[in-house]
């Protein structure tokens, strides 16, 4: 019963708003009804996407640096358009060659999906062994198509790169830490 109330007391208000609203344009209460009325159709649509994946396929490796007197930075490059590589700068040398950005396999739902990389401010990284932290920042996504140019593609690799603050006369280790890396298809 009480929904049954407020139903009609719903109806009664719509139905005093029409008039009074009617009769504030100077339409009389009479010339409101069927055959004042109007209709249009309106299309409607939906997207339905596929899910969004992300596969790691290698680790980010800053490689293995000489700390020096002085403070410095090494950094992986991935910025398109820049040279690729490794570089230091400061009082810190590059030592042995081996290095590299860390790589992911994206999956996306069509070819022309746009996808938003996040990544963090900055990481910490604890040595094995002992207290010391070094501190990853300035983190750089490079996100190019997986398939040849012209095809259909639904999938990408990505690319991160980043900076490593090396202090004056860093501990000797092994550093080591997580980061996350989101991808949103939109």
């Amino acid at each position: 019963m009480s929904v049954g109330k407020r139903i009609g007391a719903g109806l009664g208000l719509l139905i005093a708003f029409g008039l009074a609203s009617g009769a504030a344009r100077g339409i009389e209460p009479k010339d409101v009804g069927a055959e004042a009325a109007a209709r249009s159709l309106v299309d409607s649509n939906a997207r339905i996407v596929n899910a969004l994946s992300i596969q790691k396929t290698q680790d980010l490796d800053l490689g293995q640096v000489r700390a020096g007197s002085s403070a410095g930075i090494v950094r992986v490059n991935v910025s398109p358009g820049a040279s690729s590589g490794r570089s230091s700068s400061g009082g810190v040398a590059l030592s042995g060659s081996s290095f590299s950005a860390a790589q992911f396999h994206v999956t996306t739902s069509g070819s022309a999906a746009r996808v938003q990389v996040s990544l963090p401010s900055t990481v910490t990284l604890s040595r094995a062994g002992g207290s010391e932290t070094l501190v990853v920042r300035d983190f750089q996504a490079s996100l190019q198509p997986a398939c040849p140019s012209g095809a259909a593609c639904q999938g990408a690799v990505l690319l991160v790169g980043a900076s490593l603050q090396v202090g004056a006369d860093q501990a000797g280790g092994s550093y080591s830490g997580t980061f996350t890396v989101t991808v949103n298809q939109f």
